[in-house]
């Protein structure tokens, strides 16, 4: 398939190649715009985190653009941050643009995660025993939902019990 990605020019004016060949399109570290978050989220930018976790991405190419649904309560600066962002994470200009028309329904990072955790408590709502404390106490609402932590996977220093005398 071909891909219209611009890499960055790293050469000076004026430089030409002696010969012309095609050019090998250069590897993006993001595959997913969930990639870019993950990134965002690695390097601590809270802010930006926050500004792009209800965007809609309508259409992500990972060599270089991006499409968004617009909305009126995008901070103003964020596509210019998020512009840099990943210009100073690949190897490409960045095309960053809003649309009104969405062909179908998009969800945001915000909406995909309520969803789930929407799905998550329905799930448990059907496990006999939680179904019978709501059943029991009417009105009850589950709070929150936790995942037990995993001893086995623990990482830091173990050190061992000394055996009893015997």
């Amino acid at each position: 398939a071909p891909v219209n990605a611009v890499p960055r020019s790293t050469k000076a004016a004026g430089e030409t190649p002696a010969v012309q060949e095609k050019a090998p399109i250069p590897e993006t570290p993001f595959a997913t715009f969930d990639e870019v978050m993950e990134r965002i989220k690695f390097e601590n930018d809270i802010e930006l985190e926050v500004a792009l976790d209800r965007l809609k991405v309508v259409r992500f190419a990972p060599q270089g653009e991006l499409v968004y649904v617009a909305s009126s309560d995008h901070p103003r600066d964020m596509v210019r941050r998020l512009k840099s962002f990943l210009e100073e994470h690949t190897p490409f200009e960045w095309t960053i643009r809003s649309t009104a028309e969405v062909a179908a329904p998009v969800e945001s990072l915000a909406d995909k995660r309520r969803r789930g955790h929407e799905r998550q408590l329905d799930e448990l709502k059907k496990h006999p025993f939680v179904a019978e404390a709501l059943k029991q106490f009417p009105g009850a609402e589950i709070a929150k939902v936790t995942n037990p932590v995993d001893e086995s996977a623990q990482s830091g220093d173990v050190v061992p019990m000394p055996a009893p005398n015997a």
